[in-house]
């Protein structure tokens, strides 16, 4: 009678945690307070996190933002997020629309994924780091022999903007709030990197 009863609460237990793996598995993170701290501007050779990942003369936009939540914290946790910035553009800022039209800007554009902090890519610092302030840094180019049109006709043509995505090694997903770039604020970046 009490091997039944050891029995029951052992399987019991197992359905329980399996149960409680899989909805653990299939929640989500969600980051929902990015702020834009600035833009900025420089050539891929004087970004060195960017070193060797495109051509040196490629123009690179800087995105500083902030979050309360600590990114190295979630890169370097137990589940261990891979934190990747995602440039949008057009209708891609607008995720509750069902169909999206062609913005030819998207093509001028070189997505660099990851996402850093005063201490460099807040991946790979091993198990349990924290970060100590709320500030990071994304970037995106534009394709060298792109960069006049983008300037002339390019930020005219569909907004940018930028969010957080990403997944956990337990398969969970992250996600964030999406965070308009201004038109003015890439322009005078531009401005004063030179087209």
């Amino acid at each position: 009678m009490a091997w039944r009863a050891a029995r029951s609460v052992v399987i019991g237990g197992i359905v329980a945690a399996a149960a409680f793996a899989v909805g653990y598995a299939v929640s989500s993170t969600e980051i929902t307070d990015l702020k834009l701290v600035s833009v900025d501007a420089a050539r891929l050779k004087d970004v060195p996190q960017l070193t060797g990942v495109g051509p040196p003369d490629t123009p690179v936009f800087i995105v500083r933002f902030t979050t309360r939540s600590d990114l190295v914290a979630l890169a370097n946790g137990l589940d261990a997020f891979a934190v990747r910035n995602q440039v949008l553009v057009g209708d891609g800022c607008n995720p509750a629309l069902k169909t999206m039209s062609y913005a030819r800007v998207a093509f001028m554009l070189m997505d660099f994924t990851a996402v850093f902090d005063a201490k460099g890519n807040v991946e790979r610092r091993g198990w349990g780091a924290s970060d100590e302030s709320d500030e990071y840094v994304v970037h995106f180019g534009i394709i060298p022999s792109e960069m006049a049109e983008f300037v002339s006709s390019g930020l005219k043509e569909a907004p940018l903007c930028f969010a957080l995505t990403g997944a956990s090694r337990a398969g969970r997903n992250l996600s964030s709030n999406i965070v308009l770039l201004p038109m003015e604020a890439l322009a005078e970046a531009a401005a004063r990197l030179g087209s």
